[in-house]
């Protein structure tokens, strides 16, 4: 790809991911809940209200920004995740390596927030994720794709 064609994929992907936040926020009140938990071996996060669960929906893990190091870590380059969480994910990889995009490819990089947003985005648009989520967290942020979001 391009760069002029790169910076349009970003772009456009930005765009589906502000739009799947916005109705996620609008259809499921995603930011209305207390506390959310992650289980791994299902691939489920639930979302909760007062103790009592809410909101469940199906996650894969797009990838990690640390904090200190500032850096982004594919999810897909994670041994420290399960297999089947990242499933979707290493897609994004092979778009990657299929158009020549470095950033999609490079397992672990210097990168800001914004940056792992921006990867979030592209991830949500090209595995048509229904929403994105990075859970509340200091020091390393998680970053998730959801689909089949679904009252508890």
């Amino acid at each position: 790809m391009t760069e002029a064609e790169i910076d349009k994929l970003c772009e456009d992907s930005e765009t589906y991911m502000n739009a799947c936040i916005e109705d996620a926020k609008h259809a499921w009140s995603i930011t209305g809940y207390d506390s959310f938990d992650l289980d791994q071996p299902t691939g489920v996060i639930r979302w909760s209200l007062s103790g009592q669960t809410k909101l469940l929906g199906d996650f894969q893990f797009v990838g990690s920004f640390a904090e200190e190091s500032q850096t982004w870590l594919w999810g897909w380059a994670n041994s420290h995740m399960l297999p089947h969480l990242l499933e979707d994910v290493a897609l994004v990889r092979a778009f990657g390596d299929e158009h020549g995009i470095e950033a999609l490819t490079c397992p672990r990089w210097e990168a800001t927030m914004d940056d792992c947003w921006q990867m979030t985005a592209i991830a949500s648009r090209l595995l048509e994720a229904e929403t994105v989520y990075r859970p509340p967290n200091k020091g390393v942020c998680a970053f998730l794709t959801i689909k089949n979001l679904r009252w508890a």
